[in-house]
């Protein structure tokens, strides 16, 4: 994986690049119709505290990474969160919030704790 795209730093979680996650789309009035949507690396933000770690992304590429179960439930194991190429982890969920911005840009704020160090 590359740690930055287009100039922009890439975030992924348990190995799953945000700016990657591609969700399905499909048209009731058209049969066979199929296409998928992602969001580009700008669209996803991270920020480190000094025990925690925040995530920023679009909501339809949460719903698709619990749909895959690569993010699981409050509570549930760790995972490895990587901002542009540095490998924080283990990390565990502690609360998936709306940022409350933009009923057009629903965006919503992952925090995890850091069960480590950097």
């Amino acid at each position: 994986m590359t740690a930055r795209k287009g100039g922009d730093i890439q975030i992924a979680i348990a190995g799953s690049c945000l700016d990657e996650v591609r969700m399905r789309q499909t048209r009731t009035d058209m049969a066979g119709t199929l296409s998928t949507l992602s969001f580009p690396a700008h669209r996803h933000r991270a920020s480190v505290e000094a025990d925690h770690l925040i995530v920023s992304t679009q909501a339809a590429t949460v719903v698709q990474l619990f749909a895959e179960g690569v993010l699981v439930p409050i509570g549930g194991p760790a995972v490895t969160v990587q901002i542009g190429g540095q490998k924080l982890g283990p990390c565990l969920l502690e609360a998936v919030e709306t940022d409350g911005a933009s009923p057009l840009d629903t965006r919503i704020v992952l925090r995890f704790r850091h069960e480590g160090g950097p």
